[in-house]
Order: structure tokens, then C-alpha cells, then sequence
């Protein structure tokens, strides 16, 4: 009897120092036929539970990641493929698109990355053009597991994107703009192919040269009589270049064009008054009989680039426009005279050569009266 109570009370105090092992938090080692098992503490167990639901989250956050991420992908991809198949639809003709569509066809044949840069020189020279149908190659040869043409046609966009990024920025931001004024089909106004609108802009914008430049190209390329279209489309391309994510150039850089489109209109106006002013000098007083405005135009503002003008200077423009009698150049020194004085600041280098500039004509039209007086 005694030794079944030392039993009991010896089990009772394992119990004990079991129970007290798992008040302390660290579980507790027990025996059973033979085998030692841990039995944990509940703040361990649930330590446990915590780890992999976090665990659980974090690899559920790292697959939404992944999808994000690859729907971006995608969703850039199909941008990229559309810009270039709109820009390829609006410039390219028909032979270059018969070219690609080629090209294409038999893009298993082409293994060589000289063989694709050999193709795109003869495909065409403008920068945009060459990088859409480097997008169009690229992503079908990734559809048909051709890694290789794949990698080639990247590599070659990369080095495009580098050297001409400008080039193609632009091209891309202002083809939709260019669309609206090419008279295909019929609708809206007949200025120019897309192609030579997207070509005129890039020259004009990537190489300004400033109001004077930019004026006379203008009337080179389209005229007298379509200059206010033309104006318009490059105000309206200006605007989708700035508005586009990634301008030509930088924004500032467009803003301050922007900023000289109404001196460009203005030297439109003083066009005009030229032409009035040659077609006095044929009717009144015989002179400048195969002269015309621009010729007039140009030579003054030949003169507005030039450091210094002299008397002569203004006496040798009187003798391109084919004018000999004395009163004649008397009348056409004080029209030249207001029309300088009308010129914007802006083709001017500075303040103080357009001040010398008009205090030269005056000194001029005096110079040409004292000489009638005598």
C-alpha cells in the first residue's frame, strides 16, 4: 500500500513539472511505451501557424507581382505593334509594305543579323519607318520561336533608339497629325504625302533654325498660296509632340518654337507687302519686271543675318531687283525702310544690329534724296 502511494504521488509530480514545462512556453519531452514525443507549447504552435500563412501570402503577393508584370508586358507590347503598324499604314507605300510582307513570309530563312541590317538599309532611310518594321519582325519571329531574328531585330531597334531617338520620337508623335492634311481619300486638306509632312517636321524641329529659317522652308516646300495650311500643321504637330509622353525633344525645346509661330505668320505678312511692293515698282515706274516678292523677301532677310549692313549693301538689293532710275530706289529705299522696321525682334541676332540695321536704311533713303536735290 505504501508503495503504490509513493507511485501515485511520484507520477503526480511529473504531471506537475510537465504542466509548469508548458506554462513556461517550452513544451515539454514525454515517454510512452518506448518513444520520447515533444509535445509544444500553444504560443509555439501558433508561432508556427503565423510563419506559413505568411509564408502563404508572400508567395500569393509574388504570383500577383508576376501577373502584373506580365500583363504590363503583354499591354506594352500590343501599343508598340500598333504605333508601328499605323505608321507603316501612313507612310510606307505600297511596294515597302509588299517588302516587309515578304520579308516575313521567309523570316525562317534569315539567320543573319548583317542579312537583317543589309534589309532594312534597302527597306527604307527614314529612322521611324526602319524601327516600325524592326517592331512588325520582331514580334512575329517571337510568335514562330525564332529567338534568333528575335534578339537580331532588338538589338537593332536598340541601336536605332540611340543614335537617331529623336528622329523616331518624332515620327511616331505626329504621323496621326500628318494624316489629317495628306487629301488621301478626299477628306480634309491636300498639303503634302504623310511622308513629306513626317520628313518636313523632323528637318524643321530636330534642325531649327530659328523664324527666318523656318519662314522661307516653309515657302520652298509649299508655297505662297498653301503657307497658312502649312503653318497650321506645324502648329497642330508641335502640339502632339508636346502632348505626347515622350516628346521628340525636350519640351521646353517645342514650347519655344511654339512660341515663334506667330513672328513666322508675321514674316508671311511682310511677304505680302513685298509682292505689293514689286508689283508698284512694274506698274508705276517699268522697273523689276521679272521680279517677284520672294526674291525681294529673301534678299532682306539675308541681310538681317549679317553682322554689319552698309549703304551698299542696301544699294546692291535695289540692283538685283533690276532698278536703275534714281527716283525709282527713292521709293523703294522708304518701303524697304517700313518693312525692316516691321521685321519680328526675332530674326534679328540682337537689339543692337536691328537698331543698325534701320539707322543704315534711313541713312540710306537721306543719302539718295541729298543726291537727287544736287
Amino acid at each position: 500500500m505504501d508503495s503504490q502511494l509513493q507511485s501515485i504521488q511520484s507520477q503526480n509530480l511529473q504531471n506537475h513539472a510537465s504542466h509548469a514545462a508548458h506554462a513556461q512556453g517550452g513544451g515539454a519531452k514525454i515517454s510512452h511505451q518506448g518513444m520520447n514525443l515533444q509535445i509544444k507549447s500553444a504560443a509555439a504552435s501558433i508561432a508556427d501557424i503565423a510563419e506559413e500563412i505568411g509564408s502563404a501570402f508572400s508567395e500569393k503577393a509574388k504570383e500577383k507581382s508576376l501577373d502584373k508584370r506580365s500583363a504590363l508586358h503583354e499591354v506594352r507590347k500590343t501599343e508598340a505593334m500598333e504605333r508601328a503598324e499605323n505608321y507603316l499604314k501612313n507612310v510606307a507605300d505600297v511596294e515597302k509594305q509588299e517588302k516587309l510582307k515578304n520579308y516575313l513570309q521567309d523570316m525562317d530563312k534569315h539567320t543573319s543579323a548583317q542579312g537583317l541590317r543589309d534589309w532594312l538599309s534597302g527597306f527604307s532611310s527614314d529612322h521611324s519607318e526602319q524601327y516600325s518594321a524592326l517592331e512588325v519582325i520582331k514580334q512575329n519571329a517571337a510568335k514562330t520561336g525564332n529567338k534568333a531574328l528575335e534578339n537580331q531585330a532588338l538589338a537593332l531597334q536598340q541601336a536605332l533608339t540611340e543614335k537617331h531617338g529623336e528622329h523616331i520620337r518624332a515620327g511616331f508623335n505626329v504621323v496621326d497629325t500628318a494624316a489629317q492634311f495628306n487629301g488621301k481619300d478626299g477628306a480634309g486638306p491636300s498639303l503634302a504625302s504623310s511622308r513629306e509632312l513626317v520628313s518636313g517636321y523632323q528637318d524643321t524641329v530636330l534642325d531649327y533654325g530659328g523664324v527666318a529659317s523656318t519662314f522661307s522652308k516653309i515657302i520652298e516646300e509649299h508655297g505662297e498660296e498653301k503657307f497658312p495650311m502649312a503653318l497650321d500643321f506645324l502648329r497642330q504637330a508641335l502640339g502632339a509632340d508636346l502632348s505626347a509622353q515622350n516628346s521628340s525633344v525636350a519640351k521646353e525645346r517645342l514650347e519655344a518654337i511654339i512660341g515663334d509661330i506667330k513672328d513666322i505668320f508675321t514674316l508671311k505678312t511682310l511677304l505680302d507687302m513685298s509682292n505689293g511692293l514689286v508689283r508698284r515698282l512694274q506698274s508705276d515706274y517699268g522697273e523689276a519686271q521679272a521680279k517677284i516678292g520672294q526674291e525681294l523677301m529673301g534678299g532682306m532677310l539675308k541681310l538681317t543675318e549679317a553682322k554689319w549692313v552698309s549703304q551698299r549693301d542696301l544699294s546692291s538689293l535695289a540692283q538685283d531687283m533690276d532698278i536703275k532710275q534714281l527716283a525709282t530706289e527713292i521709293y523703294f529705299g522708304h518701303r524697304i525702310s517700313a518693312i525692316f522696321a516691321k521685321l519680328p525682334p526675332t530674326v534679328f541676332a540682337d537689339d543692337n544690329t536691328r537698331n543698325a540695321l534701320l539707322e543704315t536704311a534711313m541713312s540710306y533713303v537721306h543719302e539718295l534724296v541729298d543726291k537727287e536735290e544736287e
